[in-house]
Formats: structure tokens, sequence, C-alpha cells
């Protein structure tokens, strides 16, 4: 093949296949979520107090990488929602501790079915071992890559988007 010919974009099939399956099955469940009043962050954020009732805003916004104020703006909007609440911590009254509404409960049950039934459609042309060989390796990748389990990176983006937001950033 001549060398002039090649694609000076083309950084290989697998990087572009999974950046193309990444942003297709981020944009599929993005769409269902949106008809539900939430965005893919939304959702990140409502599943780890899922999964952690009671984790501190500080924790959280750790564990996302997000600043104070990045973390707020987010947790605002979920609260304007009725989908968490905020509780004063009673070891440390300037911390507050984040649970989900019975609302929120009930939004994280359909949002984890909504999560399913997308992933189903995303790999029913693989069969069951080759969907846990595939887990198994995209894990391997991550972990090499020292990416946090169950956060998205694009939180990073989220915590800039905010700053603007309050007028900390100017483009």
């Amino acid at each position: 093949m001549n060398d002039s010919l090649a694609d000076p974009l083309d950084a290989g099939p697998t990087l572009f296949l999974l950046t193309q399956i990444g942003a297709c099955a981020s944009k599929r469940f993005e769409d269902k979520t949106l008809t539900i009043g939430l965005a893919n962050h939304h959702v990140g954020i409502l599943r780890m107090i899922g999964v952690s009732p009671g984790l501190s805003q500080r924790d959280l916004g750790g564990l996302l990488g997000l600043s104070p104020s990045a973390l707020v703006w987010l947790i605002d909007e979920l609260e304007n929602k009725n989908l968490i609440r905020r509780q004063e911590d009673p070891n440390d009254r300037r911390a507050h501790a984040l649970y989900l509404s019975v609302s929120g409960k009930q939004i994280l049950a359909k949002l984890k079915n909504l999560a399913a039934s997308e992933q189903h459609g995303l790999l029913e042309c693989l069969s069951a071992a080759e969907r846990e060989q595939l887990n198994s390796m995209l894990k391997r990748i991550a972990d090499h890559h020292g990416l946090k389990p169950g956060v998205h990176p694009r939180y990073k983006t989220l915590a800039k988007r905010a700053a603007r937001r309050r007028g900390v950033l100017h483009q």
C-alpha cells in the first residue's frame, strides 16, 4: 500500500472501534435516560449514592474527581428533581451525607433495567462466553490504565462546565 494514501487519523482499527462503540452505547443509553429527565452523568451519581447511602459530598467528589463547586451543581440538579436528599452528618456538621429519596430509588431501579436492556441490545450478536471474555478484557485494559471502577472519565469535563456556569472559568 502506498504510504501517501494512508489515513493519518487512523490510529488503528481497535482504537477506532472502541471509541465508535463507546459513543454509540453512550448515546443510545442517554437517549433513553433523557426521556426521564436525566443525563448520563446524573445516572452515575445516583448509582454511586445508591451503592453507598450516606456517602459524603466530599467523598463523592473525590471519587469522581470533581471540585466541590462542580459537585454542588450536580447535586443541586438531582435534589431539585427530588431524587436525592442531603442530610447533615451527625459527626461533622460541616459535611453532608447523600441519600436517595424514595423517587430516587424508584428511578435507579428503572435505570438498572434500562441499562440491562441496552447492554443486551448492544451485545446480542455475541454468545454468553464471548460477552464474558469481552468484559474480562475490557476490565484488564481499564485496570492497566488506572481507570477508577464505576467512574466515567467524562466527569472531569463536567467540572469545567460547572465552573463556567458559575463564572469561575472564562472560555
